[in-house]
This record gives C-alpha cells, structure tokens and sequence, in this order.
C-alpha cells in the first residue's frame, strides 16, 4: 500500500464519527480515573479492540498528526490494558516504528514478539541508530537531527521538551570530535555546565576516546589536545577576547536554548547575540547548530546572523511521550482535559471534590514517584511548599521519612547551611525546593535525591526552564504572573516548555500536567491561546533593530532623554566596531549590515560620541568584550582606572573594602551604605574561603531588615521569627549566587582589564574578580572547581587529600586519582557523592 493511500485511510479514520466516538470516551475514561476515587473501565471489547487497529494503523502515517495520535492510543490504554498481551504487542510494534527502543525495554513483555518482518526492520534500525559502541539507540526523531547537523554547515531545529536534546547534542560532539578539533557548547546558566561536563566525559570513558580535554573554564583550555568546551554566553565571551587564545579556532558551536536570543527584556540575550555573531566574523568555516524548545520557526536564527547558504532547519512536532493536559477550576469542582494533538477540550467532573490546591496535589501525586510542583515566584515557592507539609501532616498523610540517605542529607544541609534552614526540614519529608537561590552543588544533590526517586514532591520555580534536566510524571502549574500572561508569546513558549517535562522517555509512556485555577486565578488565556492552534514564533529582533538607524542616531547624537534599553545595547556594538575602525581601519559585520551613507553617518555620530565621553583612546578590546556596560559606565570606569593608586593593592580587609566602594561608585551597584556593608561583608567572607554557614551566620547576625514574604516590603528583621530567619538565608545565599559571583565579578573584571590595558599588568594590582568567582584565592582550588568538584569538596581535597592530586603544569594538566581519593573518604562525605557523580 503506498504512502498516500495510507494517510488517506489514516484522515479517514481521524475524521470518522467512530474514531471521535472511541478517542473522547477513552480520555474521560482515563482522566476520571485519574482523579476519581475508585477507577472504572466503561469501554467495552469491541471499543477496545478497535482503538487497538486505530492506533496500529496510525503509526504507519507519515503524517506526525497520525503518528502522535497513535503514540498518544497506546500510552492511554496501556493504563487499562497494560496486562494484556493483545495490548503490549501493538505497543511494542508502535514503539518500534518511532525507534522508542529504551521504552520498549521497559514496557513490554520481552517474551512477545512481533511478525518477522517488523522485527527484521526493528532490528536493522536498531543496529543504524545505535550510538558509537555503547548500547544506547538514537529514537527516529534524534537520528534525523543526528544526520541534519553532520550534513549541514549549518543546523537549526526546535522540538518537544521531552526529545531528549541534550542527550542527543552531548552524543553528537563525540562523534564529531573525530574529525574536528574544538567543540564549544553555549549553554544559558552555570547550573548546566557541570551536567554537561560530567555526563560528555562518561561518554567519552564508555568509547573509550582518550586526549580529548573537557573544560567549563577558559583557564582549563589545553593547546596540545583535541577540546570540547562548555561555557555560558559570558565565559565564551571572555574565551574570545583572552589575548593568549586569539589564534586558536572554533570548530563547532552549539548553541543550547537558542531561543533566549529572542528574549527582549533579557539582559544576556545581547551576550549571545553579540558571541554568535563574533564568532561568525572570526572563524568564517564554523559550524553552528541551534537547539531550541517548541519554537516553530528554528530557521529565523539563519535570518539574524545573515546565513544564507549551507543551512537548513527541522521542526519536530513528536514527542517520545504522550502528555495529559487538565484546566482545573477547583471553586466548581470543573476540569478540563485539553488534547494538545487535536487542540480539543472535554469537560469533565471527577466523583470527589477537592478541598484545596493541596488535596488535589496530594492525590494525584500519592501514586506517583515524582511530582513537580512550579510556582513562578520564588518567595510564594518557598511559602507554599511550607504550607503544603503542614497540609499533609496536619492531615496525617505525611510523617518524617526513615529513610536514612534522607536523614543524612538533611543534616548535611543543616550543617553546611543553617540548623534552621527550612530546605534540611522538608527534605525529612521526602519533599525539596528547588530554585536559583539554592548553591549550584545542592541543586545537583537535590536533583539526584528526585531522579532516584528519594524525593517525592520538589517545589520549583523558573529554573525548570533552562533546560535543568528533572525527569517527571507530574507538573502541577499555578499560574503564571500576571506580566507573563499578558505576553502572548513568552506565555505560549514559557508554557509549552515546561509542560513538556511531564513524563520522559525511557521513564514513562506519558506524564500529565495539572493547570491550578480557581475563580480567581484562571488558565482561560492560555486554553484560549492552545485552542487556537498558533505556531509558536519568535521574533527576530535584532535584524529589526538595525533597521532602526534614526533611533541609534539618536541616542549617539545624545538627542534621546532616556533611550530604549534594546537601542542602547546595539549601539554598543557598534561602538566597540567603531573603536576597532578608528584603530586600525576594519569595518565590522555590524556595520556592513548599514547602507553606504547610513553606515558612514553612523561611524561619525559614534566618533563624536566617543569624544565626548572622553573614550576615544579606549582599549577596543575591553569595551567590545565588555558591551553590558554603557558608554558613560565605560567613561567612568576609564577616568577611574587612569588613576594608578586606585589599584587592589592587596587582599587585605581594609584594601577590599576601598576597592569595593570604589567599584560601587563606578558601577552603582548598591544604593544605601547599609546595603553596601552587606555586599561587602559576604563578598570578603566568599572570597576568604569562608564556610557557607559561617557566612550565613553573619548575615543573620548583622542584618536590619528582610523582604517579608507576605508584603514584599522590606521590614526589621527578626531573626527569632522562622520566616525572616529563612527569608535571610535566602537572601544571602543569592547575593551570593547573583551579586557576587556574577555582577560584583563582572565588574572588577571589567575594571581590572582598564587598568592593565593603561598601566600594564604588572602595575595593575590585584585581580579581585577570579576571587569571587570561585570563592577562593587558592589556585589549587579553583583547578579543582573547574574539574567539577564544588567549593567545598575541592577546600577538603586541598586540606586533607593533596596527595591523591597531580595539579597543572605548564607540561601537564590536572589528574586525580579516583581510587585512591575513595578509598581516603568516608561514606558520608561530600567528595564521595560528588566523586559518584564525576565517575559514574
């Protein structure tokens, strides 16, 4: 039967009144059950055998429609049928035709087998999708991007959440380091870097590839060895400027959330922007890929770097696994199961009413082993995972955990944070949070506690979409900000996104998400927008706002009050491409992209503009690498750094104090001197090598006020009260998380690299800025963080095991011998997780 004929037959049957018939009946069968109190199963044999044919019959469609409906049959009537043999052969032969092999391993009855023919195709797909030589297997939908992004110069493709897109990137940089010799990933947060650095050299051990070195640091770049490299858009932006480095070459560049460039009110969106377009400038034979979520259109980041030959994009509309999506409207008891395939809704009403948000969490997710609950604001997180376990134990339904790995780790985090702090109370429950206040080494404990299912319940906010890998069954969504709901376009994305960790391949068949409404907090916007059945495009801003010419003249031309943000950021680009022009001549791609005369009163209005800020003899290197700070920080800093005895003469407190007022002044980081004493004292106890706690402690001891969870308003703080004593942790824990390690760094950096560009380095001072990114003044260390221990294991290493370490030379670079650093270690310590975690 060609091709045609069987998607003709497959419209047939979705178009049938038997098909809408049996598929609604077959969803409020499931969906009751799921929130009923006692399950039922109205559909008959005959039903039942028929959505058996339909979905049998679907999955040969080359229509995705077709194939996700049949994908989306079997994973529903696997909850009724799943002991029946009938059932489990179509659902083998349907996972087969995807190439969704680990599922089948899982599911299905290994004694079953499929008619000859099925098989012998299966088995030829096996052995053609199999990943180097382990026993990993490439689904239909990776292996196709697998080949799009080696035959292509350059590859852009979005798809499902649930795809499975770092596995398949991670496993394509090892097949392409053969051939190239450095791969770099940009990925948008530092918590990935280590899951990329450790899962990329577990594969590289299983191939057995040797000499390839894997770094998340530009210092960690080795000359003499084949590279794969893992940066944010800020490391490699450093890793483009650092002086040393200018005649090396990019090979590869993954561009993970490609997405985020899209992002207008999003400060780094400029970075990524501003190192993509770089590196096309200066390594003209690199290969891009872009990976994106649900995005329907990949193949406009082709448009914004102006790439126009050797490219191609995909879009992929399959997920691996099925999704259930419920609207609930917990004041009148109403649900909805929206069919995000056939965008059709079915109200129903379960035969129990709900008390609360809580009940309902608590039970659905009693039956499940993982239950992710999202909250966009990470005050109103913390608060309601709180009120959630007094819920359950108030209601005798949640006592504290015996298990003993729980136990441990609860008293860990009591101990290397704060006795009081709520994380180490819920954890003895079995229930997390989960959010960028937390230290990154946590989040990764908290992560691997969920993932072997220790934890039963995480509470998590926006963190979730940046790819943070938490496989789930369930994601209950209270609603959305009200600024997010009204942006039609971050909404959908935001949405889609993080409905699409519920269930993940190799784990379930289908994963629900639970929509939190009442009357008072709706989903009708997002329904309404999901009915619709709008692809979900980005907007390609930055070609759009080089077309804006009149308003960066403007702002050059200092006629602008108070200029677009957007319009600011470009503009310094072009600066820096001016500066560089002034210099020694080069016109930028930047610039390029500007008709003749526009582009040549461009030039002049920059010109002029440099000479009134008095920067016209800036080094070009620091302000292009540098373009987060406007032309007037840049002056500032650039008068401030003319002046020699404002260097860093030494670590001393006094010393750090004076510089980081200075830096204060330049950069207005803090508003109050009491605010200022507070960025300080953490900023001095950080780079100090202080214990967390102990920093903690001082901030609890020495705080004034807290942002009160209830009002949002700063009020006195009293540290006898549980909520301010939690609200503070938190709070200093993020200054340190944020405010130091990135803002406060970036700026010293920034200044630093001023002064060694007029002073020279030797009569430079101090370096401040690597101090706080690490926490540390100790080189050996800092060798060890980016290795991928934390700060604290790598301080322990360093007091107690140096002689398991063989640090850097100039020859040779850094090894540690697991062994022998296992063996030195108790069960209990946080090298011996962590050692787990790098060895695994």
């Amino acid at each position: 039967m060609s091709v045609d004929a069987v998607d003709y037959i497959c419209h047939r049957i979705t178009n049938s009144d038997d098909f809408e018939l049996s598929y609604e009946k077959l969803f409020m069968t499931t969906s009751k059950n799921r929130f009923s109190s006692v399950p039922t199963n109205p559909i008959s044999i005959l039903e039942y055998k028929k959505l058996l044919k339909y979905s049998d019959f679907l999955s040969n469609s080359q229509d995705s429609l077709h194939r996700s409906l049949s994908l989306k049959l079997v994973s529903s009537l696997y909850e009724l049928y799943f002991q029946e043999k009938s059932c489990q052969l179509v659902i083998k032969s349907v996972l087969s035709k995807f190439g969704l092999f680990s599922a089948e391993e899982k599911f299905i009855d290994k004694t079953l087998s499929l008619p000859v023919s099925i098989e012998i195709s299966s088995s030829y797909r096996k052995m053609n999708q199999q990943i180097g030589s382990t026993s990993d297997i490439f689904t239909n939908a990776q292996f196709e991007i697998y080949q799009s992004i080696l035959n292509n110069l350059h590859f852009s493709f979005s798809g499902p959440t649930s795809l499975g897109k770092s596995f398949l990137l991670k496993n394509t940089a090892i097949d392409l380091i053969a051939t190239v010799r450095n791969i770099i990933f940009i990925l948008p947060t530092k918590a990935l870097l280590e899951e990329y650095l450790i899962d990329i050299r577990q594969l590289l051990s299983q191939r057995e590839i040797e000499n390839v070195n894997v770094t998340k640091s530009v210092s960690g770049f080795s000359k003499n060895e084949k590279k794969i490299l893992i940066f944010t858009q800020e490391r490699y932006n450093n890793f483009l400027f650092e002086q040393t480095l200018l005649n090396e070459t990019v090979d590869v560049l993954f561009i993970d959330e490609a997405h985020k460039l899209a992002e207008k009110n999003n400060k780094r969106s400029i970075t990524l922007f501003k190192v993509i377009r770089r590196t096309i400038d200066k390594y003209p034979k690199v290969k891009l890929v872009f990976s994106s979520p649900v995005i329907s259109n990949p193949e406009v980041f082709f448009k914004t770097f102006d790439i126009k030959d050797n490219s191609n994009s995909l879009v992929v509309r399959e997920s691996p696994v099925t999704q259930n999506l419920y609207f609930t409207d917990l004041s009148n008891g109403e649900f909805k199961y929206f069919d995000s395939i056939t965008k059709e809704s079915f109200r129903f009403t379960p035969d129990r009413k709900f008390q609360n948000s809580f009940d309902l969490i608590a039970s659905i997710g009693k039956s499940s082993h993982s239950n992710l609950v999202f909250i966009s604001s990470k005050i109103e997180c913390v608060k309601k995972c709180g009120e959630f376990i007094s819920y359950l134990v108030e209601n005798d339904l949640l006592d504290e955990s015996q298990d003993e790995e729980l136990i441990k780790e609860s008293e860990f985090i009591a101990d290397f944070v704060h006795k009081d702090f709520i994380l180490a109370k819920y954890l003895k429950y079995g229930i997390a949070l989960h959010n960028g206040s937390l230290p990154n080494f946590i989040r990764k404990r908290i992560e691997d506690l969920y993932a072997r299912k220790k934890i039963k319940y995480i509470f998590c906010t926006s963190t979730l979409l940046e790819g943070v890998n938490l496989p789930t069954k369930n994601v209950f969504i209270y609603p959305f900000s009200k600024s997010t709901m009204n942006n039609a376009e971050k909404c959908n994305l935001d949405f889609w996104n993080l409905a699409g960790r519920a269930g993940r391949y190799k784990n379930e068949l289908s994963g629900n998400i639970i929509c939190i409404g009442d009357s008072y907090e709706s989903w009708d916007i997002v329904e309404k927008r999901a009915r619709e059945c709008k692809t979900i495009d980005i907007d390609d801003g930055f070609s759009s706002l080089l077309t804006k010419h009149i308003k960066i003249l403007n702002y050059l031309s200092g006629k602008t009050t108070s200029p677009d943000r957007n319009i600011v950021e470009i503009s310094n680009l072009i600066l820096s491409e001016v500066i560089n022009f002034h210099k020694v001549g080069e016109v930028g791609s930047l610039l390029l992209g500007f008709k003749k005369d526009i582009r040549e009163r461009i030039i002049d209005a920059s010109l002029e503009h440099l000479k009134r800020k008095g920067i016209i003899n800036i080094d070009p290197v620091i302000f292009a690498s540098s373009h987060n700070y406007d032309s007037d920080q840049q002056a500032i800093a650039f008068n401030f750094a003319r002046n020699h005895n404002n260097i860093l003469r030494s670590y001393s407190r006094e010393d750090v104090s004076e510089y980081i007022t200075m830096i204060n002044k330049i950069y207005k980081l803090r508003k109050t001197p009491e605010s200022l004493d507070q960025l300080f004292n953490v900023a001095y106890s950080w780079l100090m090598d202080s214990p967390l706690s102990a920093i903690v402690s001082n901030g609890i001891k020495y705080s004034q006020s807290v942002r009160d969870p209830e009002s949002y308003r700063w009020v006195d703080f009293n540290k006898n009260d549980a909520v301010h004593l939690n609200q503070k942790i938190i709070e200093t824990i993020s200054c340190i998380e944020s405010d130091v390690t990135f803002v406060l760094e970036s700026c010293c950096s920034h200044f630093y690299q001023l002064m060694k560009s007029i002073h020279g380095e030797s009569r430079s001072g101090c370096n401040l800025a690597p101090a706080l990114e690490y926490g540390t003044m100790d080189s050996k260390q800092v060798e060890l963080q980016d290795f991928g221990f934390s700060r604290l294991a790598a301080s322990e290493i360093v007091k107690k095991h140096k002689n398991c370490v063989t640090f850097s030379t100039s020859n040779a670079k850094l090894k540690v011998n697991i062994d022998k650093l296992k063996s030195q270690t108790s069960e209990n310590s946080v090298i011996l997780k962590e050692l787990n975690w790098l060895s695994r």
